[in-house]
């Protein structure tokens, strides 16, 4: 019986300080803007090498090449889901043990411009125009045909 009163008590007791204590104050807080599920920095870099090869025309001869690309581009949050990108892109192929006539280096640098629409890093549509400026650097060697 003493058990029953004491619970009771604190019961009571509970009951009576949460009364006076008076209602909860709830304050809403506005929800968060959703993140952006873009990128905004967009990096690529790719190399091969070929060891010595030869070319679809045996007369051409073998040798090594290597192959570079490096590009960059940066979003720019136009409205909504709409973008406007833009980079820069520079390729590179060097050729080595060729006496055949070919370039010893052909490199070309680009220019990107786009407007895209992108959903979750995807491109949905877009049009992109790119500027290209190409040139090569050929190191000729002299020989003499005169033994």
């Amino acid at each position: 019986m003493k058990t029953f009163r004491y619970l009771a008590v604190i019961f009571l007791c509970v009951g009576i300080a949460s009364a006076v204590a008076g209602p909860a104050n709830i304050e809403l807080q506005p929800s968060p803007a959703p993140a952006d599920q873009n990128s905004h920095d967009i990096f690529s870099y790719e190399t091969t090498y070929t060891f010595n090869s030869d070319f679809k025309e045996s007369k051409l001869g073998d040798g090594d090449s290597l192959y570079d690309d490096f590009s960059y581009d940066h979003r720019f949050l136009i409205t909504g889901k709409w973008y406007l990108r833009l980079g820069v892109e520079y390729e590179r192929y060097d050729f080595n043990g060729t006496d055949n006539g070919l370039p010893d280096h052909v490199q070309a640098a680009y220019g990107h411009i786009a407007f895209e629409y992108v959903v979750k890093d995807f491109p949905g549509i877009g049009i992109e125009l790119i500027l290209e400026f190409t040139f090569r650097i050929t190191l000729a060697v002299m020989r003499s045909t005169f033994r």
